[in-house]
């Protein structure tokens, strides 16, 4: 696959081309509907829900959740020989990412944020959640490392 580094530059935050080692979450999917021909052209069979399909899988049926997406590791070995090095906050982030939207469910229901991971029925589960002034903010240690997510589902290393 050939993907045009000048373009991706700016959408990446990162380096392009990527170094040996990089990985990045991507994702590939396509949609397809059921269709009939009717008066020399394709038209969706009323009733019918679409099939999608991705290189790896979502766990939910949506795709615009990029922290489902597969791993891509970009080497400069030679093809099949590097080996594939799982994300070691990968576990840390699933959490708080179930947090979030945990949260988000609960906001529409009642019109505020969660003080707490007990109203969220989440509780001990190794991560902890306080209130913010802009809305919440949860914290999941992995290893050494201690991550954050917050509403908008930002996440952040420190």
């Amino acid at each position: 696959m050939a993907l045009p580094w000048e373009a991706l530059a700016q959408y990446a935050h990162r380096q392009c081309p990527p170094a040996d080692g990089d990985q990045w979450r991507i994702n590939f999917s396509r949609v397809e509907w059921q269709v009939q021909v009717a008066s020399g052209k394709y038209q969706k069979v009323a009733g019918t829900r679409e099939d999608n399909w991705v290189w790896s899988p979502q766990g939910v049926i949506n795709m615009h959740r990029p922290e489902r997406w597969g791993y891509v590791q970009f080497s400069t070995a030679p093809i099949g020989t590097a080996q594939f090095r799982p994300d070691p906050t990968g576990p840390a982030r699933d959490l708080l990412h179930r947090v979030y939207y945990t949260q988000q469910d609960y906001r529409k229901i009642h019109r505020r944020w969660a003080a707490s991971l007990d109203e969220l029925e989440l509780a001990g589960n190794g991560v902890t959640m306080e209130l913010t002034a802009s809305g919440f903010r949860a914290t999941a240690r992995s290893g050494n490392r201690r991550l954050h997510i917050r509403q908008d589902s930002l996440v952040w290393e420190e």
